[in-house]
């Protein structure tokens, strides 16, 4: 039916302005994984990337991001997110450019701890696979 399909979509219109001045008035990294799977879902895959990217900036602004396991994972769920994105896309530099961000990453966390028994090994683990997935694709 037209008028479904009509109203349908000026629902998703009016619910991208909300998203959009969400963003534009907090800088809260929830806003933009929110932003991030609405994009997604309505195939604006590029606009999903760089909604990651402001989330990834949002969290590791927090101080003392590198050694709260917490804040780790949700760094390593979002890193893990723009790697999906990146490796089904054709675009070398961004992977290369991404895979700095990762060791970058991996730098931080193992710098923020004096005690090599209390690194988070799964994260760093799951850093270090992903690093490797991106050595694949570039060979």
């Amino acid at each position: 039916d037209a008028a479904t399909l009509d109203s349908a979509k000026r629902t998703l219109i009016r619910l991208r302005e909300l998203l959009t001045k969400l963003q534009e008035t907090m800088k809260e990294a929830w806003v933009h994984e929110i932003c991030a799977h609405f994009n997604g879902c309505v195939g604006r895959i590029g606009q999903a990337v760089d909604d990651l990217m402001k989330e990834y900036r949002a969290l590791t602004s927090y101080k003392g991001w590198e050694s709260d396991s917490s804040m780790i994972k949700k760094i390593c769920r979002v890193i893990s997110q723009i790697l999906e994105s990146h490796l089904e896309g054709e675009d070398e530099d961004a992977l290369k450019k991404f895979r700095f961000l990762i060791k970058g990453v991996i730098s931080k966390i193992n710098a923020a701890h004096f005690n090599p028994e209390r690194l988070p090994k799964v994260h760093l683990k799951h850093l270090e696979e992903m690093l490797a997935e991106i050595e694949t694709k570039l060979e």
